[in-house]
């Protein structure tokens, strides 16, 4: 590891508390300069989870498909299945909750295949728990597990272009 690739780190550690915190400002700046490094010494991986960090702080997704397309090129399930978490809440925020449900189901289905558990903190941030309670009370049980089921059916490649669209 690199000096500035262990300064990058820091930064998205820093950034996620400052997120955890309710400084969006301050996680906001750290977050950008972290991918600043990540671009500038070109780890993608850390650039997505950089660019995560700065969709989380503005509860809008427009940062996770770019994120989505980075960690999807690296072949980096884990980082799918988190990112495909942050898009389903930004979804569910949209009020898109068929799309959110079928997209979280994919990413539960995903971080069982690469059998690593959600971060607690990552699903905290993205307000997982009262998303899934609200997907579940707007669309009832029925149409909620419907959706769900349908994005834990979905492969890697199939979730990936269902979560890139408009």
């Amino acid at each position: 590891m690199s000096r500035q690739d262990g300064i990058g780190l820091a930064l998205q550690g820093l950034g996620r508390i400052a997120a955890h915190r309710g400084d969006s400002k301050r996680s906001r700046a750290l977050n950008e300069e972290s991918l600043r490094l990540s671009r500038e010494i070109d780890i993608q991986r850390e650039a997505a989870q950089s660019l995560n960090g700065l969709g989380n702080v503005a509860r809008l997704g427009q940062a996770y498909p770019s994120a989505l397309e980075v960690v999807n090129s690296l072949g980096d399930q884990r980082g799918v299945a988190e990112t495909l978490n942050f898009l389903a809440a930004a979804s569910a925020g949209a009020r898109l909750d068929t799309r959110a449900a079928t997209i979280f189901g994919a990413a539960a289905a995903l971080f069982e295949t690469v059998r690593i558990a959600p971060c607690p903190a990552d699903h905290d941030l993205c307000g997982y728990s009262g998303c899934i309670a609200r997907l579940r009370a707007s669309l009832g049980d029925g149409a909620f597990e419907e959706a769900w089921r349908h994005g834990r059916a979905l492969s890697v490649d199939a979730v990936v272009r269902f979560a890139l669209q408009d």
